[in-house]
């Protein structure tokens, strides 16, 4: 079909469901063909890369079902009600998140379409809008039409008609000029009309701003036709901080219509200056004497704005989900703002910037395009929505991740896997794997005994495998994989792609030795075997669909997580090879080279030989243990890993990254190791991780009746923070309660808990007197049996930078007595002063701007309604992020 010799006059919505037709890889696709051309489409629906039968047939019939069934006659809904439906039938699984990328609206998701020829809309209403009136009413005739009004682009209410009438607010004064009326409804034409804005007999007088900063110029307006050609008029502004101005106001080029300004400023009021001298949250009433409202009395007439001169203040300013290329800066400020973050490579060249959402309270910036592995400075400034900007604050940085790993190559014409053999260990890093590689002449495993898969063209076969073995990828453990003939293993669901792509790779949990479009019915042979420690998918000579080159190669999924692909001749020059997790393609994603790792020994493991435990052992979780092995050779190096793996061989606990090779090394059971008798260790040279061994057999690990989970090794805790001890028990032995203590070395520091539920968590603050130190540890106890207790391992505590001692908790103190405010504070991070607010339930204020940093403050309690949740809060004067607050007090009468 040629679109561009269309001469149509109408212009329909094309949907396209077949491959490639909304391709983005393209300089135009098909589907923007049908945008760009005049007598083109309005939309256009369809797939950026090669889609299939069954889902295409499931969409299409449940877009036309969300259209003309369901009523979602506008893209978006129709479209969305199609992929909702979609999602359905396949529970999420199988291709469900590919078709959600795939398939895109080029167009306006909001086009409501005909289903029937249009009729005309009975649109009536006033031919006037009164100047400044709150609403306007328009007629419609119709349930459910949108009517709005705007003008010049701007739009100043929208309302939806019931029983025929909308009643349409107006946000915003208007009192000249003219105001466009729009009415839509679904299979009606729009209706579209100007009506003009006049001044009525009731007075109606506004201050443009309902709010403002001090620094501002107020602009007052005045309709009242009553006054038509008087030329001036005369309104009085006051302020409840004591100020009163007159203002007079000039007619405008429209009878009765007058308006006029003056300008605020932050001070101390001075009657009748022209100037309005206001400070924070004063209210400004204008006020207007309408000698007759249109019914022959007299009326007061007002408006108020209200003043915000205090600038946003910034907390709990965090940079998280930080990766190689990315970083989401969150903080809070404490009324609704704008928030941007000015970052770079140094504190003084702040070159890029990101703008959040405006008016928030909780604020999620996210920044993109960075580098791996480098510091990034940055400042961040807030707004009002007056203006109100709050000072630069501290420029703070954050380091961005290694690139990650994802182990996939794609391949143009520059394939160079053969004779290759590519070995991926788990290593718990955040690749997940580590990769080396090795040439090689031969498969490692001799398919000749294997199971041979009848494959089609464009085919997958499910495998399942015997014995309660488990093979795993990316920690994901799967008792099943399917085959596909076109050269890749996937989990969770088959799949029969045949080109090649990085959307179609990422789509599912799949092991790619080469995806491209292969065809095992016109020769060559795929099989499989399970072995002992793995199982085993070998493509031998299976031709490339159409073409007489073909391809070997073997793909083996060891028990202990390891996976290993070996090429020998590859007689294509195109294809992909690699892992997924089935997540889609990451936003990240940089092509692996494949044989660029560094090389690894892929033989059997030589002189490196596990010992013990080597099958049939009990561990206890959270006790000690000593692991054993031997390496007569020396083939290990100078330093091994150990690793605990579980059930499948999943990665489960690396019990050392990095131990002498020795022959021994001395650890504790992982407290949060399920119980289980599948359990093996895994010793592996440090640099190579195809040198390694692991136990012969499994083993078990079984629980104490009581084992304090948390903290764990190495944790730290802030004091005056509060922290969770969490344990597992068994109530049969340890009761209903248990005790809680801290112990500091061998020292018993006390009890942080005499008795509480066993419930298997305590929330406990952390004592504000505790001494810096790393030797920590709490012992949980039966309230019943003193010798049923637990340790937790050794934990830090390190002081708040901030912390306030009194007023302490449930303290009285009255109105008009002497107080001592006291803190603890690091004076580097707090720095040399601090202010003080007083905090009751959402009201507060701050009675202390700027005071010493020295432990201590001397306060008067003031006067304020008495009550027992007020609360102290201490602030660093540099840093406002810095803070703490008190326990909650009492403030009581004489």
């Amino acid at each position: 079909t040629n679109v561009r010799a269309l001469t149509n006059g109408v212009h329909p919505v094309v949907m396209s469901f077949s491959c490639l037709t909304g391709s983005f890889q393209l300089s135009e696709c098909f589907g923007e063909t049908w945008l760009r051309d005049e007598a083109g489409g309005l939309a256009f629906y369809g797939s950026s890369v090669t889609s299939y039968w069954d889902e295409d047939d499931i969409l299409e019939r449940a877009i036309y079902e969300g259209a003309f069934a369901q009523e979602f006659t506008w893209l978006g809904g129709m479209f969305g009600y199609g992929m909702q439906a979609l999602y359905v039938h396949y529970g999420g699984g199988g291709r469900t998140h590919r078709y959600f990328e795939q398939y895109n609206l080029l167009g306006d998701p909001s086009l409501d379409l005909y289903t029937s020829a249009p009729d005309v809309l009975p649109v009536s209403h006033a031919g006037v809008i009164i100047g400044g009136a709150a609403s306007f009413t328009v007629n419609v005739g119709q349930d459910g039409a949108l009517v709005a009004l705007t003008r010049d682009g701007v739009l100043l209410g929208a309302a939806v008609s019931l029983s025929g009438v909308a009643v349409v607010p107006i946000a915003a004064p208007v009192y000249a000029g003219e105001i466009l009326v729009t009415v839509t409804r679904h299979n009606f034409l729009p209706y579209e009309e100007f009506v003009t804005v006049a001044a009525g007999s009731q007075g109606v007088v506004s201050i443009q701003q309902a709010l403002c900063p001090c620094e501002a110029t107020l602009h007052v307006a005045l309709a009242d036709s009553d006054l038509a050609d008087a030329g001036l008029q005369s309104v009085v502004l006051t302020s409840d901080g004591g100020d009163a101005e007159t203002l007079v106001l000039a007619e405008t080029g429209l009878p009765g219509v007058f308006e006029g300004e003056i300008d605020s400023a932050l001070g101390v009021p001075h009657l009748g200056n022209g100037l309005l001298e206001v400070d924070d949250g004063q209210v400004v009433t204008v006020t207007y004497q309408d000698l007759d409202d249109g019914t022959g009395s007299p009326a007061t007439v007002t408006d108020h704005v209200l003043f915000d001169c205090s600038p946003p203040t910034l907390s709990t300013i965090q940079v998280m989900d930080v990766d190689a290329s990315r970083a989401t800066l969150c903080l809070d400020t404490d009324e609704p703002a704008t928030v941007e973050v000015r970052y770079g490579l140094a504190c003084g060249a702040l070159t890029e910037s990101t703008r959040g959402s405006a008016g928030a309270t909780s604020h999620s910036i996210m920044l993109r395009g960075l580098e791996p592995n480098t510091e990034y400075f940055y400042i961040v400034d807030a707004w009002d929505v007056v203006g109100n900007q709050t000072a630069a604050g501290p420029c703070r940085s954050f380091i961005t991740a290694d690139q990650p790993d994802y182990f996939t190559e794609l391949f143009g014409s520059d394939n160079d896997l053969s004779n290759m053999c590519l070995l991926l260990v788990p290593d718990g890093s955040a690749d997940f794997y580590t990769a080396c590689i090795q040439e090689t002449t031969a498969l490692p495993v001799n398919p000749a005994d294997s199971a041979t898969l009848a494959l089609g063209d464009d085919d997958s076969r499910i495998v399942s495998l015997g014995s309660g073995a488990e093979v795993s990828l990316y920690g994901m453990s799967y008792d099943h994989l399917y085959v596909g003939s076109n050269g890749y293993i996937t989990f969770g669901d088959g799949d029969t792609t045949y080109r090649e792509s990085l959307l179609s790779h990422f789509a599912l949990p799949r092991v790619a030795g080469l995806f491209d479009d292969l065809n095992p019915s016109s020769g060559g042979r795929v099989s499989w075997s399970q072995l002992p420690e793995s199982v085993v998918v070998t493509y031998q000579n299976v031709p490339q669909y159409g073409t007489s080159s073909t391809v070997t190669f073997q793909i083996q999924l060891f028990f202990d997580g390891a996976i290993q692909v070996t090429w020998l001749e590859i007689d294509v020059t195109d294809g992909l090879a690699g892992i997924s997790a089935g997540q889609g393609v990451p936003e990240d994603f940089i092509e692996s080279d494949l044989t660029a790792y560094p090389e690894c020994d892929i033989e059997p493991p030589g002189s490196l030989h596990l010992a013990a435990p080597n099958g049939g052992e009990v561990w206890l979780a959270g006790a000690p243990v000593d692991i054993f092995w031997e390496d007569g050779n020396g083939d290990g190096g100078d330093f091994v890993r150990l690793l605990l793996y579980e059930g499948s061989g999943g990665l489960q606990y690396w019990l050392t990254r990095r131990t002498p090779n020795d022959g021994h090394h001395a650890c504790f059971v992982p407290v949060d190791a399920p119980v289980g008798g599948r359990y093996k260790v895994r010793v592996q040279a440090f640099n190579d991780p195809g040198c390694r061994d692991v136990s012969d057999d499994w083993f078990d690990i079984t629980h104490p009746p009581l084992l304090v989970t948390s903290p764990a090794f190495r944790d730290t805790w802030t004091t005056d923070e509060i922290v969770t001890v969490t344990w597992q028990s068994d109530p049969s032995v340890v009761g209903e309660h248990v005790r809680v203590g801290l112990h500091r070395g061998a020292d018993f520091w006390g009890w942080v808990a005499l008795r509480t539920e066993n419930n298997g968590a305590f929330d406990l603050i952390v004592p504000i007197d505790l001494e810096e130190a790393s030797k920590y540890r709490i012992r949980l106890q039966s309230y019943d049996d003193p010798s049923v207790r637990d340790f937790s391992r050794r934990f830090t505590v390190v002081r708040a930078p901030l912390a306030v001692t009194a007023p302490a908790r449930n303290a009285v103190w009255i109105s008009g007595s002497a107080q001592t405010i006291s803190w603890l504070s690091s004076h580097p991070v707090v720095g040399d002063h601090v202010r003080l607010w007083l905090h009751q339930s959402a009201e507060n204020e701050w009675f202390v701007r700027r005071t010493e940093n020295n432990g201590a403050y001397e306060w008067i309690v003031p006067n304020v309604p008495p009550a027992s949740n007020y609360k102290i809060r201490v602030q660093s004067y540099m840093d406002n992020t810095v803070r703490d607050y008190s326990p909650r007090f009492t403030i009581a009468e004489p």
